[in-house]
């Protein structure tokens, strides 16, 4: 279960929370991890919630979400990995021509075989969708 609570200070904010959990404890019966529970400001750098960190918005008085550096990081470093092993996105915009740009693309792992599948667009609308075995990097779709 996930409480999630915006209030003025830190004083009230640890009420809540004494509150919050003592509820979910005894009425809910369930068991609140007090090693991942705590009380911070919004825009403290450790904060992760969800994968998300939060920033101020002064000018509108308020706080965003924003993906958490290290989820941000940890992505950069995973879609170099899979470009650097198997090239597939080079070559799926190599084959494609100059005018396609990547619109989307998908890891998809089951239990025999991984494969990445690479939607390309044109500005004219034209679509090309690429499937590769992920492991050979061998073309195995094309449409």
């Amino acid at each position: 279960m996930i409480a999630f609570s915006w209030v003025e200070n830190e004083m009230v904010a640890r009420r809540v929370m004494r509150s919050v959990t003592k509820y979910i404890e005894e009425k809910l019966g369930l068991i609140v991890n007090m090693k991942k529970s705590k009380v911070t400001k919004p825009n403290n750098s450790d904060l992760k919630f969800l994968g998300f960190g939060f920033f101020g918005d002064y000018q509108n008085r308020l706080y965003k979400a924003k993906p958490h550096g290290k989820l941000v990081d940890n992505f950069k470093y995973k879609l170099k990995q899979l470009t650097e092993k198997t090239g597939v996105l080079i070559r799926g915009l190599e084959d494609a021509g100059s005018d396609y740009w990547i619109d989307e693309w998908e890891l998809k792992a089951k239990s025999n075989y991984t494969k990445f599948e690479v939607e390309l667009k044109s500005d004219n609308g034209d679509e090309i969708e690429y499937k590769y075995d992920y492991k050979t990097g061998e073309l195995l779709k094309k449409d």
